[in-house]
């Protein structure tokens, strides 16, 4: 069962911690079951974004999803990272960093991978199913791995 607003449909089972959707959103936006996004008023997406099942999206640094993205299920979109660097104070005593994630148009994230903060996917890059992107990709990339790193580069047709 989902609920329809604005051509943006969420799973019921879904939580968006916020009173608030989105900054922006596109049509055609899906947010399937399970899945949790933390501060979407910092969040971004464009025309036709999918986000698969049991996936989450922490917002508070900021995120950019462009059009055409699809994430498959169980994927974390993380635009921020606990600090730990003062030995003398418990870590979660510390605060967080924060990044902005972007984006680019006609990404495919495969179940399963982390993006990390300050992370940009280029246009048209596709990241593996497990995967954890810790530095920018390249438009019409191919990643994947812990960390992840160049498989190859997608060939561009015109």
């Amino acid at each position: 069962m989902s609920m329809l607003r604005f051509d943006l449909t969420v799973s019921l089972t879904s939580k968006i911690y916020s009173r608030y959707l989105f900054k922006r959103a596109g049509k055609g936006v899906k947010i399937k079951a399970g899945c949790i996004i933390d501060s979407p008023e910092n969040i971004e997406v464009g025309n036709y974004f999918n986000l698969g099942e049991y996936s989450f999206v922490s917002g508070q640094g900021g995120v950019f999803v462009g059009n055409n993205v699809m994430i498959g299920h169980h994927v974390s979109i993380l635009s921020s990272e606990h600090v730990y660097d003062k030995t003398h104070i418990p870590m979660r005593e510390q605060g967080a960093r924060y990044s902005f994630v972007k984006i680019e148009d006609d990404v495919w994230i495969g179940a399963g991978a982390r993006i990390l903060k300050g992370v940009l996917l280029g246009k048209g890059s596709i990241v593996a199913s497990n995967a954890v992107v810790s530095k920018p990709v390249a438009p019409y990339s191919i990643v994947g791995g812990v960390p992840a790193h160049l498989i190859k580069t997608r060939i561009m047709t015109v």
